[in-house]
């Protein structure tokens, strides 16, 4: 290889590399956001957690192109449809490598912290919606075929058909 496809081939790898290096930017500051989000979410502010869902898209369509980004580059590196960081980590030349595992692992890294945010954001919101029902039920009840206890005798003792709630629904 001449000095010429030697300095294009780094460049591309040098390509490939730092849109890595700004997909980690980019999931770190969105998992900072994810963070404020569930701050939100913890203090039940509708109002801020509404602001926030326009930031989230904008996340979102920033990580889709950045992603589009790096598959470009990663085929003009090593070829194929869709190129993995596998297939990238075997195809880098020697003098790339190092600093392609690097951008690889603090990618990887930072993609990984922001499933775990959302997963606990997205389980902090499940709770909020079964508290909400349970408030609901609790307000709005009536005694169903469910409210049935069981005596000493180990036989069931029907519930009494009697308002439960704080409201009566038919008033």
């Amino acid at each position: 290889m001449d000095n010429t496809q030697q300095e294009t081939t780094k460049t591309v790898w040098d390509s490939v590399i730092r849109v890595l290096h700004k997909q980690a930017d980019t999931y770190e500051q969105f998992n900072a956001f994810l963070k404020d989000k569930q701050k939100a979410i913890i203090k039940g502010d509708t109002v801020l957690l509404k602001d926030l869902e326009g930031r989230e898209k904008e996340f979102v369509n920033t990580l889709e192109l950045l992603e589009d980004t790096r598959r470009e580059c990663a085929i003009e590196c090593v070829g194929g449809e869709t190129p993995t960081l596998r297939d990238l980590l075997a195809g880098a030349p020697d003098q790339s490598r190092a600093d392609l595992e690097a951008a690889a692992v603090r990618l990887m890294e930072s993609i990984n912290s922001v499933v775990i945010t959302h997963k606990s954001n997205a389980e902090l919101l499940e709770e909020a919606i079964h508290f909400v029902q349970f408030n609901l039920n609790l307000l709005t009840s009536s005694g169903t075929p469910t409210d049935s206890t069981y005596g000493a005798s180990g036989r069931l003792i029907e519930a009494e058909n009697k308002i439960k709630g704080l409201l009566n629904k038919q008033v």
